[in-house]
């Protein structure tokens, strides 16, 4: 017997495997923006938003080095700083090893 919480993973399950996204991830997704219909209407703004599997220090590591590589190079750039930055300013959030965008 299917509960509503069963129902409603399905319905996130069938619209990531139709549009070709990673499942968890656009779990993850619907969930923290509290989506709990027209889950179609959501899959454009998961793909602007969802950067992949890792975490915020090795995007900051990664935006640091693509903007800025013979700091990080010299060690002069600070990525751990600049992650929590990230972070704390709201630029991105991670859970389940997911990362997301907020602009």
């Amino acid at each position: 017997m299917k509960t509503e919480e069963t129902e409603l993973q399905d319905t996130v399950e069938d619209v990531a495997l139709a549009n070709g996204i990673d499942e968890v991830a656009f779990e993850i997704y619907c969930d923290n923006l509290m989506i709990t219909e027209n889950y179609e209407d959501a899959v454009s703004g998961f793909e602007d938003a969802y950067v992949g599997e890792m975490s915020v220090h090795e995007y900051a590591e990664q935006l640091a080095e693509d903007m800025y590589p013979d700091a990080v190079a010299t060690g002069y750039f600070d990525c751990d700083s600049f992650a929590r930055d990230l972070e704390l300013g709201g630029e991105v959030w991670e859970q389940g090893g997911h990362l997301f965008r907020n602009y």
